[in-house]
């Protein structure tokens, strides 16, 4: 179970719970908890997880449940077996990517080379040093992906570098970004939102699982809270504030008057330094008044949908580099979880200097791992590909490599790009390396960022 989740066995339903069944799971999967079937020894059960089921069990007429305790729920006895969740499926376009093959550049012969769309679901990098072309050859994947093959397009531009690349693209800058949502229906939920946090913010376990706690509250769950401090007053107070607080300054706040009370109540010198170092992390996201309305919890997300060319988010013109990176994920872990839920469209995401969002583990890594059944995908555009996590790496189908120098940098793109070692360092600015799965061999192209994007006009 993740940090702060409970479980709970359903011991009895009634036809009222049955016919909201649907519904009950759809809550569920708004606030980050699962539906978990095991068989042991003959005997199978069904319970429900996650750090805010009781309050959607309470709010669900027709259902009894009782919390598990740590030895179990009593070996399952008179527990209800519940019909499963539907299975998650990929989203049903709003618009069907077309799948079409778009041109990258041309050989030295002035042959097109083109790449097919369906490639593109299994995650490009795009790599090269300051100077060699590998913008303009994001710029070029985004128009072309937009154009011909059909998908959604969001670009993470983290210098305000593509406005003046694609003239033509949805910019949006500070105080226009739509904001990112962390919990409720259409947010993050606990866990995930807990983990973007934990990315940014550099917590410690300790600090995870009280700010695990805290988001708990937040959602109208204040087991979790009152558990681990045990204290009732404490966790009703902080879910009193939690409950009004629309951003990361009204957890900043809620958190600090926690801090206070399990103060005055003489709370352990470990706990309250684990509250002190939270505060001071948090500080650093509600303290930026001009920025509170982009990472909220609770609201709609704002990430434009139907928009007929490529969406350009301006990280630049957030001037904090914690509220920069916060956001950043923040947007990435939203499109995932847009498509997990059902409620997105085909995606493709580029992120421009990706090693500043890429940590063992984090959760664009995650991203890599699990989206492309989703028809999600991202670009990332990198000048170090050596600092860029072995599985991300791993998880890359297309790699399109401009002139890098450093032997670890090559080293690093070796491992995709047969050969790379003896060509990328010889390269002009604007020529790159280009792999895809099943060629059987790289091919130099140089990137025309202005041509046509249609093969057959190409051709």
């Amino acid at each position: 179970m993740g940090r702060g989740a409970a479980r709970y066995a359903v011991r009895g339903v009634d036809r009222v719970f049955v016919d909201a069944l649907e519904r009950f799971y759809r809550g569920l999967r708004g606030l980050g908890g699962r539906y978990v079937f095991e068989c042991r020894g003959g005997r199978c059960v069904s319970f429900l997880e996650g750090v805010g089921v009781s309050s959607l069990l309470a709010a669900s007429p027709g259902v009894v449940a009782e919390r598990c305790g740590l030895r179990g729920c009593g070996g399952g006895d008179g527990a209800a077996l519940l019909p499963p969740p539907p299975a998650p499926l990929p989203p049903r376009p709003r618009r069907r990517p077309r799948g079409g093959d778009f041109v990258l550049g041309y050989t030295g012969g002035f042959d097109p080379v083109c790449l097919r769309g369906g490639d593109l679901w299994g995650h490009v990098g795009v790599f090269g040093a300051t100077g060699s072309g590998k913008t303009h050859t994001a710029a070029r994947l985004a128009r072309c992906i937009h154009e011909a093959v059909g998908a959604r397009v969001v670009v993470v531009d983290w210098h305000n570098e593509y406005h003046r690349l694609l003239p033509r693209a949805a910019l949006y800058s500070h105080p226009r970004l739509p904001p990112a949502v962390l919990l409720g229906e259409d947010g993050l939920g606990v866990d995930a939102a807990v983990g973007v946090l934990e990315a940014v913010l550099g917590l410690t376990p300790n600090q995870s699982v009280l700010l695990t706690a805290l988001l708990a509250a937040a959602a109208g769950d204040t087991e979790p809270l009152e558990g681990l401090l045990g204290s009732s007053h404490v966790a009703r107070m902080a879910a009193s504030l939690l409950s009004r607080a629309r951003d990361m300054a009204g957890l900043l706040r809620a958190a600090l008057e926690a801090y206070r009370e399990r103060a005055l109540e003489g709370a352990p010198k470990g706990e309250l330094e684990v509250w002190t170092a939270l505060i001071r992390r948090l500080a650093a996201l509600g303290a930026h008044r001009g920025y509170r309305g982009l990472i909220l919890l609770r609201g709609e997300p704002g990430l434009p949908r139907d928009v007929d060319a490529p969406v350009v988010l301006n990280l630049a013109s957030i001037q904090s580099p914690v509220v920069r990176r916060l956001y950043a994920l923040a947007v990435a872990q939203t499109v995932f979880a847009e498509a997990q839920a059902g409620r997105g469209e085909p995606t493709i995401l580029v992120i421009e200097e990706a090693h500043n969002m890429l940590v063992s583990g984090g959760v664009v890594e995650q991203i890599l791992s699990e989206a492309r059944k989703y028809s999600v995908a991202l670009v990332l555009v990198t000048h170090t590909p050596r600092i860029l996590p072995p599985r991300a790496i791993a998880n890359l189908n297309t790699v399109i490599a401009h002139r890098v120098a450093s032997p670890e940098d090559l080293r690093a793109a070796s491992q995709v790009v047969p050969g790379a070692a003896e060509t990328l360092p010889r390269l002009p600015r604007g020529a790159a390396v280009v792999y895809t799965t099943g060629w059987q061999e790289p091919v130099v192209v140089i990137v025309d960022k202005d041509s046509p994007c249609s093969c057959s006009a190409a051709g």
